[in-house]
This record gives C-alpha cells, structure tokens and sequence, in this order.
C-alpha cells in the first residue's frame, strides 16, 4: 500500500511543480491536459524526473519531523506542567502546533535542497526516445541531483544550495505545526467523547492522516507556488529577487496563478499522509508493547 502510494505520489508531483512554474505561459490547461502534453512530448518517464531525491530524502525528512515532533512535544507540556497551568484540549492543541511547527523548521533544512534538486530535474524538457524514455542526454542540464547540487553550489557558493530556504521556512513552519494539530483534532473526533485515539481502527488513522495532510497543503499552496518558481528560477538570469518580489509577480498573474497545482497536491497530500499515519501510529504501538514484554 504505501509502495504503491509512493509511486502515485511521485507522478503527481511532477505534474505539480509542472503546472506551478507554467506562468504566463499558459502551456498547461489543468492536471489531465498536463499530464497528456507531457506524455506526449516527453514520453511516460518524464514525470519521474528528479524521483532519486525525493525517494532517498522522505525517509531522513519523516525520520526528522517525527524525531523532532514528539520530544518537542513532551518539553513543551512538561514546561506548562511545571509552571502550574492547567493543561485543556485548547491548550493540548497548541502544543501540538507549536511542536510541529518546529519539527517543519528543522526539518526544512534539508528538505529545501531535496526540492530544489528534483525541481530543477523535473523542469528539464526531454525529446522522446524510444519506448517512451527520453533520448540520451537530450537537451538536458543536470544528469541527477547530484550534479543538480554540484553545478548550483559551484555557481552560487552554499547560498545556491539553499535557494529557496525562505520560502520553505515560510511554507512549512505553519504547514507542519497545521498538520499535527489536524491530525490530533480528527482523531479525536472519530473516537468521540467517550472513546480513546489509542482504539481506532486503521481506516479511521488513514482518513484523520489524509485530512490532516489536505489541511496543512490547502493554507500554503500560494506558498509552495512561490517557492517551486524560486526553486526552478534562471541562475544566469533569475526573475525574482526574493519571496516578496515573486509573491508580487505571480500575483499580477490573477489569483488563480497562487493556486496551481493545488488539485494534484491535496490528491497527493491525502494518499501520503494516510499511509505516513498508519505506518507511523502502528509502529508506534507495537514498539511499546515489544519493550512492554521486555520489561
């Protein structure tokens, strides 16, 4: 399930950073004709362009944000514990969020190279070659993301390698600390006032996941638009100047150019974070009994 929701994901994603850095251009008409042009000219494995970065780098992000999230979690209520206030569901809310929203800024130093890399290999146009691939070294920049990251940091210094931090920062310091505070919120909604969290059944952990995830995304798409045209800016000739100047150009270009993609991406945010939820709440518990039988 979770392979298989992987592999949809990263579909997804390519036609997502497609349809966000499309402009003025107006090449693409929405997801489907997105999806089809691609094919068409670039064959059936271009939309897995840029996959090795993201593939490699979820694993150390969900090893960070959920590292990150619980122990910051467990500081922040003893903390409120030891000052003598009383603990709510509103104030459990808002720990929730503000460890979330750090596990988002820890997290976003490594995952604004990861995006930056993939974007920059997905935004490479491709001739078809046979079967579908594309033709050997066709019209292409970067060869991986390794020399994504060479080539930006041998141009730029460390500062290309960190192209587009702030509008990660900005994107997923909320995003996260949403996303927590969601997932808390409709778990505990499905359980009801009488029921536990630590009960439900593994369809209800994937749909509270999935919400929790179309939370977080449909606040900061306008965000995450800006941050894949920074991502995949011109370094010999770059557009924007900054998260500010960018805001200001893609809002010239009507307020439906802050939301592209935004279909692709609660698709993608519901199906992974349904499947990151079960993976993470399941295994959770049966390392507490494993160690329970150890002691």
């Amino acid at each position: 399930m979770v392979f298989t929701a992987s592999k949809i994901e990263l579909l997804i994603l390519g036609l997502q950073v497609r349809l966000q850095t499309d402009g003025l251009k107006g090449q693409y008409k929405g997801m489907i004709d997105g999806f089809i042009q691609t094919f068409e000219r670039e064959g059936s494995f271009a939309l897995y362009k840029g996959v090795t970065s993201p593939l490699f780098g979820v694993a150390l992000i969900n090893g960070i944000v959920f590292g990150t999230y619980g122990p910051t979690l467990r500081w922040w209520q003893n903390r409120r514990q030891q000052s003598g206030q009383t603990p709510s569901r509103s104030s459990h809310y808002y720990d929730v969020f503000v460890a979330g929203a750090v596990a988002g800024f820890v997290q976003s130093f490594v995952c604004s190279p990861v995006e930056l890399a993939k974007i920059n290999l997905q935004l490479q146009k491709d001739k078809v070659g046979i079967m579908g691939r594309p033709a050997q070294n066709a019209g292409r920049l970067y060869t991986g993301p390794v020399d994504v990251m060479k080539k930006l940091i041998r141009q730029q210094g460390v500062r290309g390698f960190y192209r587009g931090l702030n509008s990660t920062l900005l994107r997923d310091v909320p995003a996260f600390g949403v996303y927590f505070a969601s997932d808390e919120f409709f778990c505990n909604w499905l359980a009801g006032e009488n029921g536990s969290v630590a009960d439900l059944a593994a369809w209800q952990v994937m749909l509270a996941g999935g919400s929790a995830g179309c939370a977080s995304w449909i606040i900061n798409v306008p965000f995450d638009v800006v941050k894949s045209r920074i991502q995949g800016d011109s370094i010999t000739q770059p557009k924007y100047r900054g998260v500010v100047d960018c805001f200001t150009k893609v809002s010239k270009e009507g307020l439906r150019a802050l939301f592209r993609g935004t279909v692709p991406i609660l698709i993608r945010a519901f199906l992974t974070n349904a499947a990151t939820f079960v993976v993470y709440k399941y295994s959770l518990k049966s390392m507490n009994r494993w160690l329970q039988q150890e002691e």
